[in-house]
């Protein structure tokens, strides 16, 4: 199963740039250019929180806020979102114990990682909503 064995965490209360209500200082009325530019300067560093290998493993979850070509400035490991894992572990033919162990440890990280990927992603969006 994709979800067995996982905790879910309320990124929300981790961010170091959210208020008591888990949200971004808002925008009142149409924003200016240099608002939204501080509101991407918050969702990098909130982003940049969380530990990840994904994109060389230096800046978190930036990748998810800023484009690639701005994440290129930052790492030369491209930021790539981790993909839907398959519902069940792929063994090769014929599988001994040692190979269906370790597909379904590969397995298991993929939808760990997959699975925190999207729940940082929904929590950064949530601080905007």
């Amino acid at each position: 199963m994709p979800n067995e064995g996982t905790k879910a965490v309320d990124y929300c209360t981790i961010f170091p740039n959210t208020l008591e209500n888990g949200k971004l200082i808002p925008i009142r009325g149409k924003p200016t250019f240099n608002q939204l530019t501080d509101l991407r300067k918050l969702l990098v560093q909130n982003a940049a929180t969380i530990h990840t290998t994904l994109g060389g493993g230096q800046h978190g979850y930036s990748g998810l806020v800023v484009s690639p070509a701005d994440y290129a400035l930052l790492s030369n490991v491209p930021f790539q979102m981790p993909g839907l894992p398959p519902v069940d572990p792929v063994y090769p033919p014929a599988a001994t114990q040692h190979q269906i162990s370790a597909a379904d440890r590969v397995h298991t990280e993929q939808w760990r990682r997959y699975n925190e990927a999207v729940a940082v992603e929904q929590a950064l969006k949530k601080t905007i909503d």
